[in-house]
């Protein structure tokens, strides 16, 4: 589905493997706000997923290097196109930099030359942001609201206890990561993009 977005830019966002994938549009997803797809994006997206069978049992590091290695190949192809780019690595995992930090220093290697900036890693002309996600975020909590209530079933005839079937509290569990990675990517977007002073 071709979506027209809202904004000028363009955003390149790595997904680690300990989250949800954001679903493609389809036909009627324009038309029902809870189907967490592309077109929620403020800006035009590329979405690089970790979460293959390329990345069992890869490090940190590896993860990290594999999504610069990615934007590289874009930048210098100029298939990135626009001038106004971002670029977002999300994760739940809150040691992310510094775990790679700690495993690129204990390799001792020069190249490539990365800069660890706390929540953020610059390497040449490429600066990624980090973007956490958690399971008390605020958007999680806001997306749960946005959500019919749950149908409550029986867990047998002979107990009163009720339960919600398990294939939608993982429907919802990764519908609320979804909202928060989209919510999130948004807000900080759109507050860099807006910021003249702001070296994107």
């Amino acid at each position: 589905m071709k979506y027209k977005f809202r904004r000028s830019g363009k955003i390149y966002i790595c997904i680690d493997a300990n989250l949800p994938k954001i679903d493609d549009c389809g036909a009627v997803c324009e038309k029902h706000p809870l189907v967490l797809c592309r077109h929620h994006f403020q800006y035009p997206v590329n979405l690089f997923y970790c979460n293959d069978i390329r990345f069992q049992g890869a490090k940190d590091l590896n993860v990290l290097l594999a999504f610069i290695n990615f934007l590289k190949s874009k930048i210098e192809s100029r298939q990135a196109g626009s001038n106004r780019l971002l670029f977002f690595l999300v994760t739940k995992d809150l040691n992310f930099l510094q775990d790679a930090e700690k495993e690129w220093q204990d390799k001792g290697e020069l190249e490539p030359n990365l800069d660890f900036l706390g929540d953020a890693v610059r390497c040449n002309n490429i600066l990624i942001r980090t973007i956490f996600i958690t399971e008390d975020d605020f958007e999680i909590k806001e997306y749960e609201k946005l959500q019919p209530r749950a149908k409550i079933i029986p867990m047998d005839r002979t107990q009163s206890q009720t339960l919600i079937p398990k294939k939608d509290k993982d429907r919802w569990f990764r519908g609320g990561f979804r909202y928060s990675i989209i919510t999130k990517v948004n807000k900080i977007s759109h507050s860099i993009f807006s910021n003249k002073h702001t070296k994107v």
